[in-house]
């Protein structure tokens, strides 16, 4: 959990692609969010930044693929990412 005062966002940025785009229109909206973020926080979060209600949060994490260079293994970042619905009628302008 978060630190109420603490300078750490839950909410890194919100994603933008193609899947994104097509759930932006059945109002819901998908954001990359910090490792340790839970879907209350994202859910306040999103109305202080946003000005908007949501009314369910999803959260899924995402494992690092393992990726190799000749005999150098490594891995990739695991990310972790919310999609959020918002009431009916509302909207959120990512453009912007």
């Amino acid at each position: 959990m978060i630190p109420k005062n603490s300078m750490a966002s839950s909410i890194v940025k919100p994603k933008i692609s193609e899947k994104a785009a097509f759930l932006s229109e059945q109002g819901k909206y998908v954001f990359v969010i910090a490792q340790r973020a839970t879907a209350p926080e994202v859910k306040k979060e999103v109305r202080q930044r946003y000005g908007v209600d949501a009314v369910d949060v999803h959260i899924i994490n995402k494992k690092g693929k393992m990726k190799g260079r000749g005999r150098m293994l490594g891995r990739q970042a695991r990310r972790r990412s919310a999609i959020v619905t918002l009431a009916k009628g509302q909207t959120i302008d990512i453009a912007s």
